[in-house]
């Protein structure tokens, strides 16, 4: 498979009619972050999880309707030097919204452990307790929780980094990455 004609094709039926990137590309994306992340931030990465729940009573506390539903990052990873990333994969460069990019920024005011919290709530509160079960088990092997479902990492912080087509004139503080970077990496590494 030649990464940068792969790449390319996903950009070009992006622009068809009801065409869903996201929910195609995140696999092969969840399959390489490892090697993406350690290659473009210099992380090594100890846990991915895709559809990360945030809760959103956790997010914001006036929230009394709905409090154990959640908002979603799309990958939550954790480095092994404790650093938290929330990753959010994007099908096109100008479709962020204001509304998720609130709730990505209030996750990173609130830090893992209060997010770590919310989870134990919505996982009592679930219908799903089976999947809430296996999130808790692969939290446990990765060593961000403990048996009480206590946070137990190095560092509550968060940086959140959008995977992108493209990077548009983003903010300084904004870590973006682009569909090129990692077609080249792909290239590079899987000649």
């Amino acid at each position: 498979m030649d990464p940068r004609k792969y790449f390319d094709m996903l950009i070009d039926w992006k622009k068809l009619p009801a065409y869903r990137l996201e929910t195609r590309i995140d696999s092969i994306l969840g399959y390489y972050l490892k090697d993406i992340l350690q290659d473009k931030l210099n992380k090594v990465v100890s846990l991915v999880i895709p559809e990360f729940p945030l809760r959103k009573g956790t997010l914001n506390p006036r929230n009394k309707l709905d409090p154990n539903r959640s908002e979603k990052a799309d990958f939550y990873v954790r480095c092994q030097d404790g650093v938290n990333l929330l990753i959010e994969v994007k099908s096109a460069s100008a479709s962020r919204r204001v509304r998720q990019d609130e709730y990505l920024r209030l996750a990173q005011e609130i830090g893992m452990a209060a997010l770590i919290e919310g989870l134990r709530q919505i996982s009592t509160a679930s219908r799903a307790r089976h999947k809430y079960a296996h999130l808790r088990s692969k939290l446990l092997a990765g060593g961000l929780i403990d048996e009480d479902y206590t946070y137990t990492g190095i560092s509550s912080a968060i940086q959140v980094i959008y995977i992108q087509p493209k990077t548009l004139g983003d903010k300084a503080d904004i870590t973006v990455i682009d569909f090129r970077t990692i077609s080249e990496h792909l290239t590079a590494r899987y000649p």
